[in-house]
């Protein structure tokens, strides 16, 4: 409903806070509102084709003046592995969560999360990926 996708939406907003996932924010938002686990999936991937347009449209935009024509089948030949890559985990992924709840990718995160802070904490890496 119009309803569920509105607070789907504003659940999206919550991916501004930084290492906070989009994807993650968007399916936790429509399991809150009723949708099932494949649905959430589907919807959250949905959501994400206007923001990667437009991202890359702003890319585009801003460096068009660095781009020849020479480029341009680098380009296409990029966009058409990227979107066959991202459908085919797309699938994949839709698949693993028809059988699998998302408590695996939770304990994932908190032990990829823990690794990384110890890391930074030791010194073995930088915080400053910029």
């Amino acid at each position: 409903t119009y309803t569920q996708a509105l607070w789907i939406g504003i659940a999206q907003v919550f991916a501004l806070i930084p290492g906070t996932s989009r994807a993650g924010s968007t399916i936790i938002g429509a399991l809150l509102v009723g949708l099932s686990r494949k649905a959430s999936a589907e919807f959250s991937f949905l959501l994400a084709l206007p923001v990667m347009a437009a991202t890359s449209g702003y890319d585009l935009l801003k460096h068009y003046k660095e781009f020849s024509g020479e480029l341009l089948p680098l380009l296409i030949a990029g966009f058409i592995t990227s979107f066959l890559v991202a459908w085919v985990v797309m699938k994949l992924f839709i698949k693993f969560l028809e059988r699998f709840t998302f408590n695996s990718f939770g304990i994932y995160r908190i032990l990829f999360g823990g690794i990384l802070l110890y890391l930074i904490y030791t010194g073995a890496i930088s915080p400053n990926i910029a």
